[in-house]
């Protein structure tokens, strides 16, 4: 039995008592059958609650002709809701889970395999449609990612799974934007606002991992979280920091009522995507042969491979000079025998090119064909990061959330600027000058250092390829870093739906 379920018997029950007490016995008499069925119907004959609801419709009979009066009735009554408590307590629930892209899932996957593996739980994982907005903000093109997730995890259809019907226990969400974004929405069928009402708790997860302690406050108010039960943060000072920005708007008329108490809405939990960093190996993930080729030098040993992330808005908001900072990366890679850049754009990239520099997408095009025809490194616009992540020996490239998943692996990290490299210091977040002006040969170096040598200018390199400290103060950024986030995340909102 269900949570939900238990609540609609209950609900029932009073509205019979409501009739009970209006002498209204036929009634009385038809919800009392109807329950019965709805209780077969879940958990089997032979409950003592059916039996009591029987027995009622008895006394219902001899009430209507006045064989006996009204207290047998409400002791009797009595009975049945004392029953439908303790017999029909919850044991089972139903857990949704709204990726709206599959690059994205694994904010979920570890909380899902939890999920899975738990015998009282029936967990889904419905892909949602998402589309462009148009500049008045009308839906354009419609998207689906139905395709791109774990073989083992079976895929419901949103157009089959009826969540008002279903009213799942749980609904975990990490698109936190509902209508407040301006280039794209989820369909709104699932905007958090709405999905909020069809289910006992809703949960976000972040879609991200933070690498700094910093929320801007607009983002803290995103519908999301304002409408989640209970919104995930990786630690205890991000957590300070939502309250923070939650204790200036809490005594505001109804704030509570409506969007629930800051100190129950966020716990500190980890993040999901880190499980997967931690967890994920090499021999989990098959390479195209094509790309197994390139990154394997004759005598069958591998090349030494940088992983090349670009962030979508870095782009966008430098358009001109950051193509020019493609190409130079470009030709330095181009003439390299021992390296391989294994180039992974941030899937939303073309999106908001489209959105906010349309001027530039023939450029666009042209660079990244470009890269392709050229097949000297690897382009990779596939679903899953975390092949990417597991057979790279480095990191290079924009601020994003893989430079925390890359950090708790302790690879190497070199963060790009337009102009200028970073790379090093724990104690500096990555922030260490290496250099002040652009030079191919300087950037050669860094990358050099980041997979062969120790180097006290960038930092110390252990015999595995990992860099002294990293993986420690990485995994000192959020809770659970040892990768069972999700399983605490899952045992965490499942006490909540049977508390």
């Amino acid at each position: 039995m269900r949570k939900h379920q238990q609540k609609q018997i209950l609900e029932i029950l009073n509205t019979i008592r409501e009739a009970q007490e209006a002498k209204l016995y036929m009634d009385c008499q038809s919800g009392a059958l109807a329950i019965a069925s709805f209780i077969e119907g879940i958990e089997g004959e032979g409950t003592e609650t059916v039996a009591l609801l029987a027995e009622y419709c008895e006394l219902i009979y001899k009430s209507s002709i006045g064989e006996i009066g009204d207290k047998p009735l409400r002791r009797h009554f009595f009975k049945i809701e004392n029953s439908v408590n303790d017999e029909l307590k919850p044991n089972k629930i139903e857990v949704l889970f709204l990726p709206y892209q599959a690059s994205m899932f694994d904010s979920f996957e570890s909380i899902y395999r939890a999920a899975e593996a738990d015998p009282d739980c029936d967990a889904y994982v419905m892909p949602i449609p998402y589309y462009d907005l148009n500049p008045d903000k009308t839906l354009g093109k419609m998207y689906y990612s139905g395709d791109g997730y774990p073989e083992d995890i079976p895929i419901t259809d949103w157009q089959e799974y009826d969540v008002e019907k279903r009213h799942p226990d749980i609904i975990f969400t990490h698109y936190p934007y509902d209508d407040t974004a301006v280039n794209a929405t989820i369909h709104r069928d699932f905007y958090s606002k709405r999905i909020h009402e069809l289910c006992e708790l809703l949960v976000h997860v972040p879609y991200y991992v933070s690498v700094f302690d910093n929320v801007n406050e607009s983002d803290a108010f995103l519908p999301g979280i304002l409408y989640a039960d209970r919104s995930v943060v990786q630690s205890e000072e991000l957590r300070q920091i939502y309250l923070g920005h939650y204790q200036k708007r809490e005594k505001e008329p109804g704030w509570r009522e409506t969007f629930g108490k800051a100190g129950d809405k966020f716990v500190v939990l980890g993040s999901p995507k880190l499980d997967k960093a931690v967890n994920a190996r090499r021999e989990d993930y098959e390479l195209p042969p094509d790309w197994r080729d390139k990154i394997t030098n004759p005598d069958g040993s591998y090349k030494k491979v940088i992983l090349y992330n670009t962030h979508m808005f870095i782009w966008i908001n430098n358009a001109e000079q950051y193509y020019q900072k493609l190409n130079d990366i470009f030709d330095i890679f181009s003439e390299r025998d021992d390296l391989i850049l294994w180039w992974r754009p941030h899937p939303n990239t073309e999106l908001n090119m489209r959105q906010f520099r349309p001027q530039l997408m023939n450029e666009y095009y042209s660079l990244i064909n470009g890269f392709k025809n050229e097949s000297w490194g690897v382009y990779d616009d596939t679903p899953d990061l975390h092949r990417a992540l597991v057979w790279s020996d480095a990191y290079y490239g924009d601020w994003s959330s893989l430079v925390a998943m890359f950090g708790v692996t302790g690879k190497p990290i070199v963060i790009q600027n337009i102009t200028e490299e970073y790379c090093g210091a724990i104690d500096r977040y990555f922030a260490h000058p290496l250099r002040e002006a652009s030079d191919n040969a300087a950037l050669s170096n860094v990358l050099d250092y980041a997979v062969r040598e120790a180097s006290d200018v960038c930092f110390a390199l252990q015999e595995d390829g990992t860099v002294v400290g990293q993986k420690e103060a990485f995994r000192a950024m959020a809770e659970y870093p040892d990768g069972t986030s999700g399983a605490h995340i899952y045992e965490h909102v499942k006490k909540q739906v049977f508390a």
